[in-house]
């Protein structure tokens, strides 16, 4: 169980007293144990419904319409966890575009400035709160996911106990057969995780977006124009990964090699290709995000300190 603290945000930013008074406003954000108590009960409870939804199907329908409403539940529910990706853009980045910019509207920053904390300090509290504000709905579409994977296997045993000739009619061998089972384990374990590096991308670019922009109205619109310009570089990695694919597959398949070499060159070669892709996209973004909200933050604290100078040299002008 404590492994799974690791992820959550308490696990580096629990001596940030500024995120430790953030969090506690969130509910059940105030420590790792809640939130992970409430995740894990989050994700039996999808899990269960969705299972006893499939049972139903499964129980209503006979003969050959079993086999399609079964096909047809799993993939509305594979549709719906990656439409509602886009639902968690919009928390993620709501949670964290008025972040910064709120404080200083607020006049709330200088306060903060005020402390023995460094700008870097506040940044990352701020980066904190954004990801236990989102972290339900992350939570909610990995249950999502979850359940997707958990349906098409049980979809899929369905079928080999209702139709065994079907399935057992392709003659693949054992070692191919087992190679298979391999990669689509590591797909959905890709599947699975992707909305929480997800999650700590969008949070990255809200948080940059509201050092950047003075004021909450204005950051609405940069923020949605963000998730534009970041929902078309997905399309464009997507496109990029269905290159790199082809490439991997398509001289493997069409030069004479060994059976052997084929089945166990190529789903290695595709997971790690998914694996970099999809995480070296995600974690490329967050960085930017990160030190583009670092270098904003620095930026208004030097515009202070000029305005505090200024300020100073008028007094005692004045005075004088």
């Amino acid at each position: 169980m404590k492994r799974f603290y690791r992820l959550t945000p308490h696990f580096r930013l629990s001596n940030n007293p500024l995120f430790a008074l953030e969090a506690r406003r969130v509910r059940r954000g105030e420590s790792s144990k809640s939130l992970i108590d409430y995740s894990l009960l989050l994700i039996v409870v999808v899990c269960v419904l969705g299972f006893l939804l499939w049972l139903f199907l499964a129980l209503s329908s006979r003969g050959s319409r079993q086999s399609a409403t079964m096909s047809d539940y799993f993939l509305s529910l594979f549709v719906l966890s990656l439409a509602a990706a886009f639902a968690l853009d919009c928390v993620a980045m709501t949670s964290s575009i008025g972040s910064i910019n709120g404080e200083i509207t607020s006049r709330r920053w200088d306060l903060l400035r005020l402390t023995a904390m460094e700008s870097k300090q506040i940044v990352a509290a701020k980066y904190g709160v954004a990801q236990v504000r989102a972290w339900r709905t992350m939570v909610l579409i990995v249950a999502l996911r979850i359940t997707v994977v958990l349906m098409g296997g049980l979809t899929i045993a369905l079928g080999i106990f209702s139709d065994p000739g079907r399935y057992f009619s392709l003659d693949l061998p054992p070692l191919v057969a087992a190679f298979l089972l391999i990669n689509a384990a590591g797909c959905a374990g890709f599947y699975i995780v992707e909305p929480f590096w997800r999650m700590r991308t969008v949070t990255a670019i809200g948080l940059a977006v509201s050092a950047r922009v003075g004021h909450i109205v204005s950051s609405v619109v940069f923020g949605v124009g963000a998730l534009a310009i970041f929902w078309l570089a997905q399309g464009f990695v997507a496109l990029a990964l269905l290159l790199i694919v082809g490439i991997i597959i398509v001289p493997l398949a069409s030069v004479e090699v060994l059976l052997a070499q084929v089945v166990i060159c190529s789903p290695i070669l595709f997971l790690a290709a998914v694996g970099v892709t999809i995480y070296g996209f995600y974690s490329v973004v967050y960085t930017w995000g990160m030190r583009r909200a670092l270098r904003f933050a620095a930026r208004l604290d030097l515009n202070e300190r000029r305005a505090l100078v200024t300020q100073t040299q008028v007094l005692s002008t004045l005075v004088l």
